[in-house]
This record gives C-alpha cells, sequence and structure tokens, in this order.
C-alpha cells in the first residue's frame, strides 16, 4: 500500500469519520440531499440483492430492511 493510500485510509477512520458521517446526516435531515433508493428488500433477500447489483444497471442503491422495520418489501 503506497503512503498516500495509507493518509487516506487514516483519515476516513476515527474521529475524523464521524465527523463527516454527522455532516452528512445533517445535509440529509435538512433536505439538501436526496439519495436515490432504487428499491428496498428485506434483509433475508441479501443474495437477491447481490444479483440485482451485478446484473443491473439501474439507478439508485439498494437498501436491505431489517424484519420488523418500515420500508421492508
Amino acid at each position: 500500500m503506497s503512503f498516500p493510500e495509507r493518509e487516506w485510509m487514516s483519515c476516513s477512520t476515527g474521529s475524523a469519520y464521524r465527523k463527516d458521517f454527522r455532516a452528512l446526516l445533517g445535509l440529509l435531515r435538512g433536505g439538501q440531499i436526496h439519495p436515490v433508493v432504487a428499491e428496498r428488500l428485506p434483509l433475508p433477500e441479501a443474495r437477491r440483492a447481490h444479483k440485482l447489483l451485478e446484473h443491473s444497471a439501474e439507478t439508485g442503491k439498494l437498501v436491505l430492511v431489517p424484519a420488523g422495520a418500515q420500508g421492508a418489501g
């Protein structure tokens, strides 16, 4: 691993990562960013989700939803 890669990895972990994640959540809550969700799938359908990712040109994210959570299916 080259030096620049190590430097990037260390910056993307720990407190720097938490700071960026909090900023991202703030943008999301404030309606400043709008992630595109292609499909929500129940967690037991993770295998299907992987196949969709491999064979689909669909735009958007696939979200795996745990049992009992809102948004599954």
